[in-house]
Parts: C-alpha cells; structure tokens; sequence
C-alpha cells in the first residue's frame, strides 16, 4: 500500500517523462484514475490505497520496457489515411491512400443493441477503432492518420486515453495497443463534417436485408442435430454464430472477405442474405461442398427451390424440413412461428396509420413517397425509438397524447439530443396522431429552441 502523495508524485515524474517516451502517455492512464478516484471519496493525500491490478501493470510496463523505450523526434508521412464516421444505428469508414490520393477501400456495419445505448462520443471512438482494425490489417511498421469530425474522439487518440470518460478510455486504450503491437503510429486529427460525407453516408447505411442472424436456441439445436460448422460464411461482428467468419465488408475479427472469392471446403454454415441463394448454390456445386448447414425459406415458387433438393439429394447430403423456424434481425426480434421477413422499419407505424382510416396499400406507398429518402429514414429512426418509448409507458403510439409526446421528447432532451432531431422527432409523431401541433407540445419545443438553439452549419 502506498499513500495517496506517493502516488501522485510517481504520476508526476511519468508525466514528466512523457516526451522522451514513446507511449508513456499509455502507460499512465490507470495510475491517474486511482489518484483522481482516491481524492474524490477523501481529500486527502496521507491516505493509503492499494494500487489496482491495471495500475500495477502499467507499472510494470515503466519498468521493464519504458524506461528503455525511445521515441521519434520526426515522424514519416501518412502511409494510409482513413475517414471514420458513427450515427445512432451505424458505422461507415473509408480508407485512402494518401500516395496516390485515391480511395482503397470501405466498410461499414451496424451497432448491436446494446452498443446504440451508447454516448455518441463512444460510438465515434469505437468507429475509429473498428476502422482503423478493419482495413489496415495487412500494414506494418508505418504511420496511419484518422479523420473524424468529433474532437473528443481526436483528442482521446492523439491523448492515448483520458480520464473524463472510462470507456472512451479503454477504447483508444485498445485501439493504440492494436496499433502498437504491428508497429503502427496513429494519429488523428479533425475534420469538418462536410468533408467527411463518404464516411459518413456509409454510417447512415442500414443494411436491414443482410443483416439477419438465426435464433441462438434454433442454431444449437441444429448443430446439436446435423454437428456443429466450421466456418459462418456470410456473417458480421454483430451477427456471426461462430467464432469464425467471414463478411461481405473489411472486418477487424472476419477470418476473410467475400466468401464466393474462396474455397468452401470445410463444413460451413450458410445463412445467405435471400438475393444471394441461387450464388450460393452454384457455388456449393463449383467446389464440391461436402458438407453444409443451409438456411434458406420454404419459398416453393421460387426458381432456386428445385435446387436445393437437388444438391441435398447427392450422396453425404441430407435435407430435412424444418418448420416453427426463428429468424431475427439484428434491429429487432422475430417471434413469428414460420421463416419470413419481419417489417424493419419505424414507418409500419405510419402505414397502420392509413390502413386504419380506410387507405390501399398503393395509396400509402405513394403518400410515404412525398417524404423524401432522407426523411423517411429519420422519421423510422424517431418512430420506432417512439413506439419502445410507449411500450415502457404502456401507452398506445396512436393515441393522441400529448403528455407521452413531451415525456418522450423530455427524454430526448436529457440525452443532449439538440433542436433539431427533437423537432423531427416530433414531427415524425405527429405523422401517426397528430398531436405535435397540440398548444403544449409547441411551447416545450419553443422552450427547447431558447435553452438549446441550433447551430448554424
């Protein structure tokens, strides 16, 4: 144990060592928070504290590799450069080759559930990270530069860590070790949201009709009955079933990229996006598959269907129906009792809304058609956060409420949503009841204009 003076004078003296040690800034984060977090509960400084297992091991680093550690006085230029950007659902970076000045390659994906909870300044690092992880695996010993338009992501990198935010400090954390271990020097800096709008048309990509995983309990069950895969072809970080896989884009944990491009000789497992079954069973017979879990619908009227009896009709091959079938999206859950697609987006609500008071399917298609791309997606987004939002409350999303209207845009408002994604959250509402032009409704976003204007862009 050692006191609380001991330990801040040791920081001190790192800090102080900083510039002539390459990753010291690292290797200190740890020991920084125990001080910070010691002085908060008692201000005092003859206290003593037990130093954590992450402040002995950055500890441990100082003295077995940082004091023998140097660092560059002159940096090399660029190697790559990639341009990362985060929405609430997704995730979208480009990578260019600063060489030539021309664009190498992308990928993007989306967040799991539990990942959308997140602080935007979280989502941003993590984009950053999957990145930089995603398309500069094959670069060694050279100097990478991220763009991205939030500055506390920016800062967290070019810092190595900090100490406002623990996560965002454990992300830029792994993202510089990551880096580090293949002689790779980060560094980030900023850049106007204009200028990143590749990477950022990516991040708004949801890609809903690829990104179906099978029940959990339905995959067990399966491996239990036909034996468990080797290899998921067509899977994603948020989706994957096995612990190898491969993506259809860059991914910082796929074994590869675009299944078609290699051999499937192994015993693999296949959920294929549904456009993509006719490949697939070309495929299976190019390479002489032995053996393969397929997923696929019972759609007997389509002219793929034969085709799997065929493949499952060679020898070693077995094909077996299977009903009451799970299927779910990344974005939300199915408990339909047969394989189908379920409605994705927020605007079924809106649809429900027309078929209610009497309107063909046709006539609501061409009326959603007044709203442009644009806005139908941002109105899905608001609608479906709305309709989870009623569900806590146990309040019908139809109801003209405009008590539950401002408790969820009160909601929005805690969450640093700014002016204007409440205002299109409210007019995204009031497309399904009407209630956003209600007296009350106009005075809180009156309200919410004076305490937190929007920004000229």
């Amino acid at each position: 144990m050692i006191t609380v003076r001991t330990l801040a004078q040791t920081v001190g003296t790192l800090i102080a060592c900083f510039p002539a040690i390459e990753y010291g800034q690292l290797y200190h984060r740890h020991l920084e928070i125990l001080k910070i977090n010691s002085l908060k509960t008692v201000y005092d400084f003859e206290r003593l504290i037990l130093l954590s297992e992450e402040a002995m091991s950055d500890l441990k680093w100082w003295l077995n590799d940082g004091l023998k550690s140097k660092k560059s006085l002159v940096r090399v230029k660029p190697r790559a450069t990639n341009k990362s950007d985060s929405s609430g659902y997704a995730w979208g970076a480009v990578m260019n080759n600063t060489d030539s000045g021309t664009s190498n390659s992308v990928t993007h994906g989306m967040w799991r559930d539990d990942e959308r909870k997140e602080h935007i300044n979280v989502l941003e690092l993590k984009a950053a990270m999957l990145a930089v992880q995603s398309l500069c695996r094959e670069l060694t010993d050279c100097h990478v530069r991220i763009e991205i338009d939030n500055t506390t992501a920016v800062a967290y990198i070019n810092s190595m860590g900090g100490t406002h935010s623990l996560k965002c400090n454990d992300i830029s954390r792994q993202l510089i070790t990551w880096c580090k271990a293949r002689g790779i020097w980060l560094s980030a800096c900023h850049i106007a949201g204009k200028d990143n709008a590749k990477a950022d048309s990516y991040s708004r990509k949801q890609s809903i009709h690829t990104e179906w995983t099978l029940n959990k309990a339905m995959f067990k069950n399966l491996c239990q009955t036909f034996g468990t895969p080797v290899i998921d072809l067509f899977a994603s970080r948020t989706n994957h079933q096995l612990s190898r896989y491969m993506s259809l884009y860059p991914d910082p944990n796929a074994e590869a990229i675009n299944a078609f491009l290699h051999s499937w000789d192994e015993y693999v497992y296949i959920f294929p996006p549904f456009n993509l079954i006719p490949r697939v069973l070309k495929k299976l017979v190019e390479d002489q598959t032995e053996r393969a879990l397929i997923i696929v619908p019972m759609w007997t009227t389509q002219s793929w269907y034969p085709q799997v009896g065929n493949y499952a009709e060679k020898p070693n091959n077995t094909l077996k129906a299977i009903k009451n079938t799970s299927v779910s999206s990344i974005r939300h859950k199915s408990n339909s009792s047969s394989l189908q697609e379920t409605e994705v987006d927020g605007l079924h609500l809106v649809r429900e809304k027309m078929r209610s008071i009497g309107m063909s399917r046709t006539t609501s298609e061409i009326i959603l058609s007044s709203w442009r791309e644009k806005t139908q997606r941002q109105y899905s987004i608001y609608l479906k956060r709305y309709e989870r939002f009623c569900k806590t409350k146990n309040a019908d999303p139809f109801d003209r409420n405009e008590k539950t209207l401002i408790a969820f845009l009160t909601d929005m408002y805690k969450k640093k949503y700014g002016y204007s994604a409440i205002n299109t959250a409210r007019a995204a509402v009031s497309s399904v009841n009407d209630v956003g032009s209600h007296p009350l409704v106009c005075r809180f976003m009156r309200g919410v204009f004076n305490l937190r204007p929007s920004c000229p862009r």
